[in-house]
């Protein structure tokens, strides 16, 4: 890869939907929301393992390529591979889904 910044973008099919509400009326009850809500924290979770895994193995392949160069090369491409995915959507999110049902 060079000196060039390569920018990849990742894509994921781990997703959930499920109506809550229609015409203003709740369709499900606060159980069924917080269970709702653990289901798609654990999908939150096992996403956020798929993109370090995905990290790691991007970090492994540059570092295997680039074993010619010197230690200070291998710091800059470590450096510059972040996960936009859930992991980093994550922090800056506060976490995963929240249930904020009624009182």
């Amino acid at each position: 890869v060079g000196e060039r910044r390569v920018v990849c973008s990742v894509r994921c099919s781990i997703r959930m939907e499920a109506p809550l509400v229609s015409k203003g009326q709740r369709l499900v009850s606060d159980e069924a929301i917080n269970t709702l809500v653990a289901i798609a924290n654990e999908k939150w979770a096992a996403n956020a393992a798929r993109a370090e895994r995905l990290r790691e193995r991007i970090a492994e392949a540059f570092a295997a390529e680039g074993a010619g160069r010197d230690a200070g090369d291998e710091k800059k491409v470590n450096a510059g591979i972040e996960t936009n995915g859930a992991a980093s959507s994550s922090s800056r999110r506060g976490g995963g889904a929240k249930s904020s049902s009624p009182s």
